[in-house]
């Protein structure tokens, strides 16, 4: 999944939905660094989590049974501006 607004890439998503256990799963969700800060990121989130939701109601469920989502720990960031990004990711 693409984000624009007019013609500039903004957020970036991919995910999968698995019938199977009527579950979706996050691979990757990303924002612009130039324009982070306004909110695109929780956009972003919020459609993906929608396409999840439309994938269980095509399978036969009355609503999505789970969204995964894996970020890395703070113990792995190499510097501080990696340790305060992910931070926000868990929050």
């Amino acid at each position: 999944m693409l984000g624009f607004e007019g013609e500039q890439l903004v957020s970036f998503a991919t995910g999968h939905y698995f019938a199977e256990v009527n579950s979706g799963f996050i691979v990757y969700i990303v924002t612009n660094p130039f324009v982070r800060s306004r909110g695109l990121g929780a956009k972003t989130l919020s459609k993906l989590e929608e396409l999840l939701h439309k994938d269980a109601a095509a399978a036969g469920y009355d609503s999505l049974s789970a969204i995964i989502l894996e970020t890395e720990t703070q113990e792995i960031a190499h510097t501080e501006a990696e340790k305060e990004d992910c931070m926000k990711r868990n929050q």
